[in-house]
């Protein structure tokens, strides 16, 4: 079994990810199916945790494609770009 497959379908996907937040909150009396992932009668962060540490996991072929490492965006590569732009210039200048 998974470790957060609330629906027991081989996948942790929306469909457990909806249970989880339907259940939110539940101080007690919660079971796996509603998304008490850590075994300990409530629905909370920590079972948020787990969710999201296991989330995409299932059969090959199944599994969410794993999210881009750190990728800049594309609004801190212009800026990187405006802020080197004096240094290239003040380089150029004193060559000359």
């Amino acid at each position: 079994m998974l470790l957060a497959d609330a629906d027991g379908d081989g996948v942790v996907g929306a469909a457990d990810y909806i249970a989880l937040k339907t259940n939110f909150g539940t101080a007690s009396g919660a079971t796996w199916e509603q998304g008490d992932f850590d075994g300990d009668g409530d629905v909370d962060l920590d079972d948020k945790a787990i969710l999201e540490f296991s989330y995409g996991e299932g059969p090959i072929g199944t599994a969410a494609p794993a999210p881009p490492g750190n990728v800049p965006e594309p609004a801190t590569l212009f800026v990187m770009m405006v802020a080197g732009l004096p240094a290239l210039l003040k380089r150029r200048r004193r060559r000359s």
